[in-house]
């Protein structure tokens, strides 16, 4: 891929685009698929319903999400409620992550400093909170341990209700991130993994998002 606008629509990389970015990179996604006629028989359950699009970047806000759907029926029956409300644009059905720790990995593109790597806790956390630590891209792995241990990751990873954090394949993936940010620095406005979340076991990005740079 020379560009990613060539995978674009207008400056956003929809969340299935860019889980397939993800993906092909080494970092784990949900089990999913773009919803065509009907559910498929491969339908992992417990499953969570979206709303896709590029120009929904909030989709919680706007009532287009339902999560920890148990069957097939209730799956038809959320997904008629989003159609009705959400007409133009396509679902995305994928299996429902349990989640233990909650973190947001990003960047923006700042006008002084270029690109920047945030993390911290994430989800709501992060809004409410605002405990992120942040790094110039390219970021050293030396670096990034220090930016987790900083933040309130760091303060928790031992014992969070019993679950030591992986700390270590968080920072591959924040690794992975900077990396591929640094390829498309001129292309990429943010970049954002909220939430990923570590399950007990293993990191899943849950959400993403890629809005770029505005070309007009």
């Amino acid at each position: 891929m020379k560009s990613l606008y060539e995978i674009s629509h207008g400056n956003v990389i929809d969340e299935y685009a860019a889980k397939k970015i993800l993906s092909s990179k080494g970092i784990n996604v949900p089990r999913g698929y773009v919803l065509d006629d009907d559910v498929s028989p491969n339908t992992p359950f417990p499953c969570v319903l979206k709303v896709l699009g590029s120009d929904i970047l909030h989709k919680s806000d706007i009532g287009g999400v339902f999560l920890n759907i148990q069957n097939a029926d209730q799956l038809r029956q959320d997904i008629n409620v989003l159609r009705a409300h959400f007409p133009r644009h396509q679902l995305l059905i994928e299996e429902m992550v349990p989640d233990k720790v909650e973190v947001i990995l990003g960047t923006n593109l700042d006008n002084t400093f270029g690109q920047v790597l945030m993390i911290g806790l994430g989800g709501i956390s992060a809004e409410i909170v605002g405990a992120v630590s942040f790094g110039l891209i390219p970021v050293e792995r030396s670096y990034l341990q220090e930016m987790v241990d900083e933040s309130p990751i760091g303060r928790i990873k031992d014992n969070f209700r019993g679950t030591k954090i992986d700390t270590e394949k968080l920072i591959d993936y924040a690794i992975i991130v900077s990396d591929f940010v640094n390829e498309f620095k001129d292309e990429i406005r943010t970049f954002d993994i909220n939430p990923l979340v570590f399950t007990g076991k293993e990191w899943f990005a849950v959400d993403s998002k890629i809005v770029l740079v505005n070309r007009d």
